[in-house]
């Protein structure tokens, strides 16, 4: 029994620092990318950018990955999901506060 308790944890948590780490790639990557690569184009007239950056791009990861490994590792695909979910309110709460 503990050992099942044990292994849903491990794969909850990996999916935890899979979207995380989805979340810094797209955020920081994308951002400094999409720079480099139009670097006339000026972030700060486009501000629906960062947020495709930040927020559209990792949410369409994390459900089609969540999708994918959903049969296989059904606990690493709940960590990817329950992050989702904390990356989609924090975003709800940022825009209804700052919007």
């Amino acid at each position: 029994m503990t050992k099942n308790i044990r292994e849903k944890t491990v794969g909850v948590i990996s999916g935890v620092v899979i979207a995380v780490a989805v979340l810094a790639t797209s955020a920081f990557g994308l951002v400094r990318l999409s720079l480099f690569l139009f670097p006339g184009w000026d972030v700060q007239r486009v501000p629906w950018a960062e947020w495709l950056a930040v927020i559209a791009i990792p949410e369409t990861i994390f459900i089609f990955t969540a999708i994918s490994l959903w049969r296989k590792r059904r606990s690493m695909a709940v960590g990817i999901l329950l992050s989702a979910i904390v990356l989609v309110a924090h975003f709800v709460v940022h825009i209804t506060t700052h919007g």
